[in-house]
């Protein structure tokens, strides 16, 4: 691997528009219009319900889901509000946070996970509050109830057992909560005693105990503890993930953020380490650069020949492959000051934006494993690097995203499913929502503090 000679520090420029005026106002252009589209309430309701007739893969849609549901749509409005200064754009945001709201009654939210959970309206809330300080006290509220849920829930410590993703991962599980309860005051004991039961399950999964001690890599998912028949036929022996949305990514990164935060335990430097070490021996180079694959198997684990054969690289994206696990690296070299570390990470990230379109397997504008979450991904490098090849590839992938805008469709945007279906999807993580925060990211000067409950910052 191939360092600079001098490893001069990284320093975070203020946020502004890394597009050049004439694409600038074609993305603002197109934020504003897939905004206008999702006004209708009644309108994107009928487009929900219909989408799940399009998807192979379809998903319930739940009010109070921040991944599918009325709250994603408010998470969207909340960073447009930022953006942009309409009184409607703050009207239709009360009234999907309100919707929200009535959903917890019919469909409480009784776990504390980031997507599908309190975290999730934790999240919303307080997004909504830096435009509207109506939103404080239920924020408030929420947080407390989400402390509350983190300290009574019991995460499993059985070895024998194994865990299950959603256990742990950034999507529904301990990765995702910590990222939130991390941005609430340390004042507040209850969320000070939630994220260290929560840093705490972390350390355990890495293997480690307070002492600094190491027995196993607790985070195989075993065979009938995998999420989907598909998977348990594809990997009789279970696997280890190694993506950021539902792999061991997302705790090395929550891990990280804790630690720049200051909120260290017994454990956790340790813990650290081993997981990016980990990462970095189950790392590969192909023509372009270092890649990872998408689960490393346990047959795997004992020949680098068996490693070799069954190695599959992840999509270039925000839930697998480079550009989410390089922000995991990126984020550990940040916190424990590791330039090596920040180095390997903008060399993952440069070697994607170097790979043809064939070998990045990118086939959506969507966020979650689409154009716009390696956007999100490359916003945060160049601003925080200067890379002016990061800086350079900006342009280029808005353009991307912006060549799959079709104002034929009810949405402007549509996801792309593996199969190639086209689907008029809501969701602002694999919908037209997300493409337009992404939009806005890339175009204004509004800084996307939002992206952190994904772990990208």
């Amino acid at each position: 691997m191939q360092l600079p000679s001098h490893q001069t520090p990284y320093k975070p420029a203020p946020w502004r528009p890394m597009l050049p005026p004439p694409l600038r106002e074609q993305a603002l252009a197109v934020a504003h219009d897939v905004f206008d589209r999702l006004e209708d309430i009644e309108h994107i309701t009928r487009i929900a319900q219909r989408a799940t007739q399009q998807s192979s893969n379809p998903a319930h849609w739940r009010a109070t889901s921040l991944s599918l549901g009325f709250a994603g749509l408010a998470f969207a409005f909340a960073y447009c509000c930022q953006c942009f200064p309409e009184a409607r754009y703050k009207q239709t945001a009360f009234q999907l946070a309100t919707l929200v709201s009535q959903g917890t009654h019919t469909e409480p939210c009784n776990m504390p996970g980031f997507f599908e959970g309190t975290a999730g309206v934790a999240t919303l809330l307080t997004l909504l509050s830096t435009t509207d300080e109506r939103y404080m006290p239920l924020a408030q509220a929420v947080n407390a109830g989400l402390c509350e849920q983190v300290l009574s829930l019991s995460y499993p410590h059985d070895e024998r057992r194994g865990v299950a993703t959603q256990e742990y991962d950034v999507v529904n599980g301990a990765a995702g909560t910590l990222a939130y309860l991390l941005t609430l005051p340390e004042s507040d004991e209850m969320a000070l005693q939630a994220s260290n039961k929560l840093i705490d399950y972390l350390i355990w999964l890495s293997g480690f105990d307070e002492h600094g001690l190491h027995t196993c890599d607790r985070w195989h998912v075993p065979h009938e503890l995998l999420s989907t028949e598909q998977k348990r036929q594809m990997y009789p022996k279970g696997v280890y993930d190694c993506g950021l949305a539902h792999g061991i990514a997302g705790p090395l990164a929550a891990l990280a953020c804790a630690w720049h935060k200051g909120r260290k335990r017994p454990g956790h430097y340790e813990a650290i380490n081993h997981i990016t070490l980990w990462l970095m021996q189950h790392s590969f180079y192909d023509t372009w650069g270092i890649n990872w694959p998408i689960v490393v198997e346990p047959d795997a684990l004992q020949s680098k020949v068996m490693q070799n054969a069954l190695r599959k690289p992840g999509r270039a994206a925000w839930c697998y492959g480079a550009p989410g696990i390089a922000r995991a690296i990126w984020l550990t070299g940040l916190a424990l000051n590791k330039r090596f570390l920040q180095h390997v990470a903008v060399q993952a990230i440069e070697a994607v934006l170097q790979r043809p379109q064939t070998h990045t397997r990118i086939i959506s504008p969507t966020f979650c494993h689409g154009w716009a979450g390696l956007l999100q991904i490359c916003l945060r490098f160049a601003n925080e690097t200067g890379n002016e090849v990061l800086r350079a590839s900006i342009p280029t992938i808005v353009e991307q995203i912006l060549s799959s805008y079709r104002a034929s469709t009810p949405l402007g945007f549509q996801d792309v499913e593996v199969e190639g279906t086209l689907v008029d999807q809501v969701s602002w993580l694999t919908g037209a929502p997300g493409v337009a925060m992404t939009l806005l990211a890339a175009a204004t000067a509004v800084e996307p503090d939002w992206d952190h409950a994904l772990l990208i910052s």
